[in-house]
């Protein structure tokens, strides 16, 4: 039925992808003591001043806890949509707009950076950034964190 729907109505039936698209159980294999963990952080910054970690939960809210990792792993849908190769599986899946790309036009840039702010003005008054982290994490059985590397780091300007 999922696939019905997303096939039929495409991306503008649905708001957010983890409701067609559930991202499943996530298993963590133990290595000797220690268990490899990756996730994504959110961090703001003022003008010139520290970065400040924010928990993304908190600042998406009222969407669900499930939405923020996706929609961190996304950039908010502020960056080029992906390509994907020209294959034919690829060009039967664009034909289906199963792939449709999302690119959101200058309204919806500037609405989506507004939302940003005001949802962290509770946390800092007048964010000038905003930085997605990929870290890879490096825990024992106590929980506590042994390591910790960043992948990636993403930076968006609010203004």
């Amino acid at each position: 039925m999922p696939l019905v729907i997303k096939t039929l109505f495409g991306y503008q039936f649905e708001m957010y992808p983890a409701i067609i698209l559930p991202s499943g159980p996530h298993i963590k294999t133990l290595e000797g003591n220690t268990i490899m963990h990756r996730n994504l952080e959110f961090f703001v910054q003022e003008a010139g001043g520290p970065w400040k970690q924010l928990d993304p939960v908190a600042v998406f809210s009222p969407l669900p806890e499930q939405y923020s990792s996706p929609i961190l792993r996304r950039e908010f849908g502020l960056l080029p949509p992906r390509t994907y190769p020209e294959r034919r599986f690829f060009k039967i899946l664009k034909k289906m707009h199963l792939l449709d790309p999302r690119v959101p036009n200058d309204i919806a840039i500037n609405e989506l950076k507004s939302w940003i702010q005001s949802n962290i003005a509770i946390w800092v008054q007048d964010a000038d950034k905003i930085k997605i982290e990929a870290v890879e994490k490096t825990i024992d059985l106590q929980g506590n964190v042994l390591k910790r590397q960043v992948e990636s780091a993403q930076i968006i300007h609010l203004h």
